[in-house]
């Protein structure tokens, strides 16, 4: 069965990266949520994306120049509407104990802007190893923070994420001991596909912001994990207003019965 993963939580009509993102992702039946750690000067961990603010919250300063006590009473929810406001940056660990409790399945990506590899790494380590390795992905552009992570985190799932497949993909899937591939959807093929699986390695695929991309095409071709933005645009056609379906509903609505594959 192919799984469906919020984006940032249901950031299509809710603030990205935030609580009430994660929590509407959970109260209309996700399982899987895909979310990013970036790292304050002060060696904090925090869920959040862009390397630096103003495009979710006032300020203009890199992430990494700045200590958590400076971004803690800002607001990452008003940008979204007024019934937002308020909204604050989730800290990693306060993530991993919400985790805990509901029991959702998450994919991490580590943000890699100019950040130590081995700092951001040995700090994630040290509060995602108590955590059920099954029910958590990570992931980065970064080879080399990939590397080190796995170093730490052996027991963990890892992805390279990448707008195409790279010709070496096999050299690097081998020399990094990833257990999968993150692909833009919109540069995906069946024989990609194909040929991933063919060495015993899953693939996920992003930005499926378009009914085009998430049809039984997709399902058929074997992706495990669609990772959407704010549930879909397009899944109006299941959600409408407040009558919601369960995502897993969907999932299991658009399935060819190739095997038992979660994400």
């Amino acid at each position: 069965m192919s799984v469906l993963c919020a984006h940032r939580g249901a950031s299509g009509n809710f603030p990205e990266n935030t609580m009430s993102a994660f929590n509407e992702a959970r109260n209309i039946g996700t399982k899987w949520i895909e979310t990013d750690i970036s790292l304050t000067s002060d060696n904090q961990l925090i869920i959040f994306h862009d390397d630096k603010l103003g495009r979710t919250t006032q300020g203009v300063k890199k992430i990494s120049e700045l200590v958590f006590q400076d971004l803690k009473d800002l607001d990452v929810g008003i940008w979204k509407g007024k019934e937002f406001e308020g909204e604050r940056i989730v800290s990693l660990n306060q993530l991993l104990l919400w985790q805990e409790k509901y029991q959702i399945s998450i994919n991490y990506e580590i943000k890699h802007q100019g950040l130590d590899e081995v700092r951001v790494t040995s700090l994630i380590a040290q509060e995602i190893k108590s955590a059920d390795a099954k029910k958590i992905i990570i992931s980065s552009f970064s080879e080399e923070i990939l590397e080190k992570s796995i170093h730490n985190l052996p027991n963990f799932e890892h992805a390279l994420i990448s707008e195409r497949l790279p010709e070496a993909w096999k050299k690097k899937s081998m020399e990094l001991n990833i257990q999968a591939w993150h692909l833009n959807a919109k540069n995906i093929t069946e024989k990609i596909i194909n040929d991933i699986h063919s060495v015993g390695l899953k693939v996920r695929v992003y930005t499926v912001n378009d009914k085009t991309f998430t049809g039984m095409s997709l399902y058929y071709c074997g992706i495990i994990g669609l990772v959407i933005t704010g549930l879909l645009i397009w899944i109006t056609e299941y959600y409408t207003g407040t009558n919601y379906r369960p995502v897993r509903s969907v999932a299991a609505s658009s399935t060819t019965g190739h095997g038992t594959n979660v994400i």
